[in-house]
Parts: structure tokens; C-alpha cells; sequence
């Protein structure tokens, strides 16, 4: 009876271990943060929607044009970048390492359009 436990305890052991490491596999994140800029200026835009495309992860800059996108998933992202009065730019292929924050600086256009 004595080794059945033990055999028992070491199961469970192994069974939490595996746990352990999916879930930490699942949380393979890091934090994505920049500055929306106007390309002729060079100044922050504030309002400026920054979305992770394929995720619900997003920001909104302040107003220094500054933004913070946590939890972001590692590997080759691309990114959405939208404002009132500015060219839309889709970013390809930023990439998002284990150890260190991703910084980008992001210019925009303003939009010649007229708006009705």
C-alpha cells in the first residue's frame, strides 16, 4: 500500500508539472509600446487607435502620441493604425521576442480627403 501512494504522489507530481508548463506556454506575451507621429511634423498624435490585428488587443494613444499594448502574442504580428483625418497604415511583420519590450515609432499622412 506504502508504494501504490508514492507511485500515487509521483503521478500526481508529473500531472501538475504538465499543467504547469501548458500554462505557462499559453502565456508567451510581452508588451508592444510606441509613438504615433505626424510624418511632416514629427509631433505625437493623440487619439490615434493602435490595434494588433487577429487579437482584441489595442490602444489609444495619449497626448504625446504615446502607446502601451500589453499581453501581446510572440512572434510576427501586424498592426492597425487608424485616425480621423490620417492615412490608415497596416504594419507587417513586427516582430515580438521573449526578454525585451518591442518600441516602434509609427508616422502618419494626413489625409487629403474631404470630408462631407
Amino acid at each position: 500500500l506504502k508504494g501504490f501512494r508514492n507511485g500515487k504522489s509521483g503521478f500526481l507530481f508529473i500531472m501538475m508539472l504538465l499543467v504547469a508548463t501548458a500554462a505557462s506556454a499559453q502565456n508567451q506575451v510581452q508588451t508592444l509600446r510606441g509613438r504615433v507621429i505626424d510624418q511632416q511634423s514629427k509631433n505625437g498624435i493623440a487619439g490615434v487607435t493602435v490595434s494588433v490585428s487577429g487579437t482584441h488587443r489595442a490602444a489609444i494613444s495619449n497626448n504625446n502620441g504615446e502607446f502601451v499594448i500589453s499581453q501581446v502574442p510572440f512572434g510576427r504580428v501586424e498592426l492597425s493604425v487608424t485616425h480621423l483625418g490620417y492615412e490608415s497604415v497596416f504594419l507587417r511583420n513586427i516582430i515580438m521576442e521573449a526578454g525585451k519590450e518591442t518600441v516602434i515609432t509609427i508616422e502618419l499622412l494626413e489625409s487629403l480627403g474631404v470630408l462631407q
